[in-house]
């Protein structure tokens, strides 16, 4: 005789999946464990989890919010919740859910700190400072708390805490590109362009596919006078972002410092068209 699968087991088998970006394979083992349990809460909440990574946000809503009605103490859930709200741009109600979080588990630094990054989209950058140094004191190893206090420092203009709290992160993981790139725009505002150019130059190395690292790196070179080196990097990103109208009047403007005229004309010309008003206006006083 044939033994059933139990419950638990297609659980088991959905986390295991899960585990291996097997998302789908998550999902319908997650439903063959609801079927079975109509209750199994954690099966909601893993369910959940596998619809956002799929950017499936509004049923991964459906799914927390499942599991929540079913155990209104689930925090995960309120978290992961609150995450799936945040990608929608409901940014009130991902705040109301990180809270309620917290307020069932205190010491949830997660909560804490994906609050503080919410409260960054609203420019609430004073209260996510506060929510970063809960999620710190909770957990001091917590990169991405260091790394989010370090941007909240950055928008307030406290540039040298900020590059502190960027050094943190680093230290924690010396691979956070991110970090890297936070650093380095604090650099430019203090106008150590040599600095900034080293810090982008190890965000890049760890995510090679990064646009904006690649023009901020470009424009420290041409404040330095590095043109050839500002016009490689603005290749760079232009590469990576073909719409990127920024890169190309700035890369039209170092081609005018080396004297090639006609390249840097077709650069303005075309960062016109993607919708630059002062690439237009100087292309039309340069011709």
């Amino acid at each position: 005789m044939t033994k059933s699968i139990t419950a638990d087991e297609f659980f088991l088998i959905a986390k295991k999946k899960y585990k291996v970006d097997d998302l789908q394979s998550a999902i319908k083992n997650c439903s063959k464990a609801i079927e079975i349990n109509h209750k199994y809460f954690k099966a909601y909440g893993m369910r959940g989890l596998a619809k956002g990574r799929l950017k499936d946000y509004p049923n991964a809503i459906d799914d927390f919010s499942k599991a929540i009605k079913i155990n209104p103490k689930d925090a995960r859930s309120y978290c992961n919740r609150g995450r799936a709200r945040n990608e929608l741009k409901d940014y009130e109600g991902a705040i109301d859910d990180y809270s309620k979080a917290i307020e069932i588990d205190p010491k949830d630094a997660i909560s804490y700190c994906n609050r503080g990054f919410t409260k960054q989209e609203i420019g609430w950058f004073s209260e996510a400072v506060n929510d970063f140094d809960k999620a710190i004191e909770i957990n001091p190893k917590d990169e991405y708390a260091y790394y989010g206090r370090s941007t909240s420092f950055k928008n307030l203009r406290y540039y040298h805490e900020a590059i502190s709290d960027a050094d943190q992160a680093i230290q924690i993981n010396q691979s956070y590109a991110n970090a890297y790139s936070i650093r380095a725009g604090c650099k430019i505002y203090l106008k150590d362009y040599s600095g900034a150019i080293s810090d982008y130059s190890k965000a890049i190395e760890n995510k090679p596919r990064n646009a904006r690292a690649y023009f901020l790196r470009g424009y420290s070179k041409s404040v330095l006078k590095d043109y050839s080196g500002a016009i490689s990097d603005y290749s760079n990103a232009i590469e990576i972002n073909p719409n990127y109208a920024e890169a190309y009047k700035r890369r039209g403007l170092s081609k005018r410092e080396i004297e090639d005229r006609k390249g840097a004309n077709e650069d303005l010309k075309k960062a016109a068209e993607l919708g630059s008003k002062e690439a237009a206006e100087l292309f039309k006083s340069y011709e």
